[in-house]
């Protein structure tokens, strides 16, 4: 991937002049400590005001850093908060030092005033890149799928994308309130686990664009299965692996879990695309019958979605089809996650589609956005908030057994935990996506079943 141009530090210093970025900044505090919050932005510091009932304290950010984030610095200081030593909460904490982007080494890092504390970084200013990506702006990708790589982005030094950095800082400075006497609200840890519907069958309800290559090839390679088709073709369907709809309700049942499930509306690339007509009555019939027991139905976005500007074409295409059976539709996800994060979510904007639950790692899973918590992002050339929340993926199983070539349960269920618990640690949401073609064997149907336990015995922890 090649990066075209960086955004200058001149026209970052006058967003800080902007009452729309103080809004964005205010309403990010707020929702993590759900304390009324008033910042003041300028070159020099950034000051957020807290205040409940009759306290009222500041936290000062300074500048420092902000000049080596803005010019896309590879640099990442780890400041080991153990060396607060009059603070007892380092003893509580999970983690151990804060991720300072942009530096090698720090003066000093905090100072304690009567009703202030100040900081010598700007977390403000990485909270903006971070959240908002911006170091994936205008840049150029020579991967198969144009995708943005972990090896391009700065959260690849040190395995920084294993880390919810981010909620690690709003958890220090909550600890910081927490001294001078502010009550905030606890949160809780939360599983999401969604499914992208690429494939239903491999025969039935698909487009004679794929379905008539498909047969060619299997007349020589997969006769039997062809042949099963034509004989009892409803037999066939009911057994595929592809159809693990029913298996995977009945889990969900188990766990008390409102799955999602991801439909292909649209095809926009032949070879990529073409997986099923959404008009199928077998399809309708699995929308709904998913609907009536009790999960969600939302949008898989067809391969160049954002690329061609369809995603609005595609939104209201699932919408009409979704409102014959009284089912709202709020959000979804883009195919292969293919994602552009300001060109996508503007698209999506005009859709009023409520949510986006693409942003992570293709190839590792992580935490992209630094962050496990949804959050609207900042579109820094409109200067405005982006009215579609950010649900961050944390992982697809398809980055455990395709890009990272894991191939057995330990090793997977190991991996997986990881994430797992650097989302419990946070109190964030793990969120999971599952295809519904991914479960074809004893080992893999096992081991999704051990990682939905495992995330509700920490969810069950964490409520305590």
């Amino acid at each position: 991937m090649k990066s075209k141009a960086k955004i200058s530090e001149k026209y970052i210093h006058e967003l800080y002049s902007t009452n729309s970025l103080k809004e964005w900044v205010s309403e990010i505090f707020f929702k993590r400590f759900k304390i009324p919050v008033k910042v003041i932005l300028n070159h020099n510091q950034v000051v957020v005001n807290f205040k409940q009932n009759s306290l009222e304290h500041k936290i000062e950010f300074l500048s420092n850093g902000k000049d080596e984030i803005i010019s896309l610095s590879r640099e990442v200081l780890f400041y080991d908060i153990s060396k607060l030593k009059d603070f007892e909460f380092n003893k509580l904490l999970k983690f151990k030092n804060l991720v300072l982007l942009g530096k090698k080494s720090i003066d000093w890092f905090y100072k304690r005033g009567f009703n202030h504390d100040r900081i010598n970084y700007d977390f403000i200013i990485m909270l903006l890149f971070v959240l908002n990506r911006i170091e994936e702006y205008e840049s150029i990708s020579f991967e198969k799928h144009s995708r943005f790589q972990l090896t391009n982005s700065i959260l690849s030094e040190k395995s920084l994308y294993l880390r919810p950095f981010i909620d690690e800082w709003f958890i220090f400075l909550g600890e910081l309130l927490k001294i001078r006497g502010f009550r905030l609200v606890a949160n809780t840890f939360e599983v999401s686990v969604s499914h992208d519907v690429d494939n239903v069958s491999r025969y039935a309800a698909v487009p004679l664009l794929r379905l008539i290559p498909t047969i060619i090839i299997d007349i020589i390679k997969r006769p039997k299965d062809l042949y099963s088709f034509i004989k009892n073709k409803k037999y066939f369907v009911f057994n595929e692996h592809h159809n693990s709809f029913d298996w995977i309700m009945h889990v969900s049942k188990k766990y008390k879990i409102k799955n999602k499930f991801y439909f292909l509306v649209h095809n926009t690339s032949l070879r990529y695309d073409y997986r099923y007509d959404i008009n199928a009555q077998l399809i309708q019939s699995l929308i709904k019958k998913l609907f009536y027991n009790g999960h969600e139905i939302g949008i898989h976005y067809s391969y160049n979605a954002s690329v061609k500007n369809t995603i609005n074409k595609e939104w209201k295409k699932l919408k009409t089809i979704c409102k014959k059976y009284n089912i709202e539709i709020l959000g979804g996800r883009m195919h292969y996650l293919r994602i552009k994060f300001l060109e996508s979510l503007r698209q999506m904007e005009l859709s009023n589609q409520r949510y986006d639950n693409t942003i992570t790692f293709f190839e590792t899973g992580g935490f992209r956005c630094g962050t496990c918590f949804s959050y609207f992002p900042y579109d820094i050339f409109e200067k405005r908030k982006i009215k579609v929340e950010v649900r961050p993926l944390i992982l697809m199983e398809g980055s455990v057994f395709g890009y990272s070539s894991i191939n057995n349960y330990n090793e997977a269920f190991k991996y997986i935990k990881n994430f797992v618990d650097n989302c419990y640690d946070v109190r964030g949401t793990f969120s999971l996506l599952w295809h519904n073609s991914d479960l074809e064997c004893e080992w893999k149907k096992k081991l999704y079943i051990d990682v939905l336990d495992y995330c509700m015995s920490m969810k069950s922890k964490s409520s305590f």
